[in-house]
Parts: structure tokens; C-alpha cells; sequence
């Protein structure tokens, strides 16, 4: 189990980037708020200086990079002092021309948009990543931070729920940094339960100055810090049947799908419901 009091300023900071042409390809013009307003050529380019300043902040830091695409979770960049095997001469100062060279490929790639970014998935490798690097020397604090802009996906409750609580019973926190024009009921759980920061910047020209001064600072830092506060978190689950956040519902017994209204069958895994007695 990752220590939950850092001893140092040192930081092993996973960073989850949502990259989906869903939430990028729309027309900036279109956009009602949220961070997309920039385009993601402007928001790369913020995410780039924010991982600079982060790596100079203290030789000891450690970043991890992973990418929210339709396709899957991709790797974008690893710290070599978090490899196995480090390529010879290699440096982590090459951490933002690697980045801003992966980030392009996704971008000109082609892919069907339709699919929702996995993002528990995402949280689940970013949980691993940590746990690796806790078996090994162990220094730096880690933490979790996803820049996020998606709707919630009520498929992925289950999966999103026991990567929460791992990271909750891991004492590592979940920063959420929101990117589009709604709220994430999902995320506003896991900042929540974890101890970590939920923001939905409402200045998007303003995004690298709420990540130098929200999200850069250390965990032994923070205590100094008047950081956001939650307000309103929704603790309501999503009925997978309509997608939408229900107060009483039915629970399947074998795969915990959510229902808003009683059926014969559950749709996720086809099991028959019993009538009640």
C-alpha cells in the first residue's frame, strides 16, 4: 500500500489526457464553455509548458502520460527512471518533444469518434503504474490528474467504482481537471473519495495558470494551499438502461448493472430476473 503521508516533495504524477476526436474535431465556434473552446492545438500546447514546469519543479519528480482516445488507452510518455530497462542516453528532459510528437499522431490519425474514451481503464493502468512504482524505491508521492471532457459513460460505473476505491484504500488522490461544458458526476466522486482536487476552469484562456497553481504543486505543499473546494458532489449512480442519475434503483445481482425501472432481464450480461415475492 502507497504511504498516505508524503515525506517529501517529491511527486509521481500520472497524468490522464483525454484525446477523443469527439470532444476535439467540434467547431471552436460551437462550443458553449469548457477548455475545448481552445482547440487542442492551444490545449496541447498548455499541457506541454505545465509538464515542463512540472519536471523542473524538483530533479526527483516522475511523470507518466496516458491518452483517453475512441480506440483505447495509449502510453504517450514514461519518465525512464520508471522503466525496466531505460534506453541509453536517454533523458527526461525529452519529455515534452516526445509528447508533443505522439500527441500530433493521434491527432491526424483517423478513428470512428463514436466510442466514449475509456477512462476506467485509464485510471485502472494509471493505478498500476503506481503500485510498480511503489514496489520500487518508492520516494516520490504519487497522484492521479485527468484532464477530462466527456460525458459520463454509465457503462463504465463498475469499473470506474472499484478504481476509485482502490485508489481511495491506495491513499492516492485523483485530480480532475474538467475540460468540456458539462459536469462529471463520476469524477466529482473520485476527487471526493480520494482527497483530490475537482475544477471545472471557468476561464479557459486561463488553463495553464490553473494548472500551474492548482495541479503542480506537490501533495506536502497542498497543506499550505486554499485549494478548490467540492460543491454539490453527486453521489447518484447512472442507470445503465437510459443513461441517467437515478435515486432508487434496481441492481442486478450478478453484474451490477443499474436499472431505473424493473425488467425481466438484465441487458448487460442476460440473465433472467426472478419475479418478486
Amino acid at each position: 500500500m502507497v504511504s498516505a503521508q508524503p515525506s517529501d516533495d517529491a511527486s509521481l504524477l500520472v497524468l490522464c489526457v483525454e484525446t477523443s476526436p469527439a470532444l476535439w474535431e467540434q467547431p471552436v465556434s460551437s462550443c458553449e464553455g469548457g477548455v475545448r473552446c481552445l482547440g487542442f492545438r492551444a490545449f496541447c500546447e498548455h499541457v506541454l509548458v505545465f509538464v515542463n514546469a512540472f519536471l523542473l519543479l524538483n530533479g526527483a519528480n516522475r511523470l507518466v502520460v496516458l491518452a483517453l482516445h475512441c480506440d483505447g488507452c495509449h502510453l504517450l510518455y514514461e519518465s525512464p527512471e520508471l522503466r525496466a530497462s531505460p534506453q541509453e542516453g536517454e533523458q527526461g528532459g525529452c519529455a515534452s518533444r516526445v509528447l508533443a510528437e505522439r500527441l500530433a499522431q493521434l491527432a491526424t490519425a483517423h478513428h470512428d469518434g463514436r466510442f466514449s474514451p475509456p477512462l476506467s481503464a485509464a485510471l485502472s493502468r494509471a493505478l498500476c503504474y503506481v503500485q510498480r512504482a511503489a514496489r520500487g524505491a518508492g520516494a516520490a508521492a504519487p497522484r492521479l490528474l485527468c484532464l477530462h471532457g466527456s460525458a459520463d459513460c454509465p457503462g463504465q460505473y463498475v469499473a470506474m467504482m472499484n478504481a476509485i476505491f482502490c485508489a481511495q484504500s491506495s491513499a492516492v488522490p485523483i485530480d480532475v481537471c474538467l475540460l468540456g461544458d458539462v459536469e462529471s458526476p463520476f469524477l466529482q466522486q473520485a476527487a471526493s473519495l480520494t482527497g483530490g482536487v475537482y475544477l471545472r476552469p471557468p476561464r479557459p484562456q486561463a488553463f495553464l495558470q490553473y494548472l500551474l497553481s492548482v495541479f503542480a504543486t506537490d501533495l506536502l505543499s497542498r497543506t499550505q494551499l486554499r485549494l478548490p473546494q467540492p460543491r454539490g458532489v453527486d453521489f447518484r449512480a447512472s442507470c445503465f438502461c437510459h443513461k441517467r442519475a437515478v435515486d432508487v434503483g434496481f441492481v442486478c445481482s450478478v453484474c451490477l448493472s443499474i436499472y431505473c425501472a424493473q425488467g425481466s432481464e438484465c441487458t448487460t450480461c442476460g440473465v433472467e430476473f426472478g419475479a418478486a415475492k
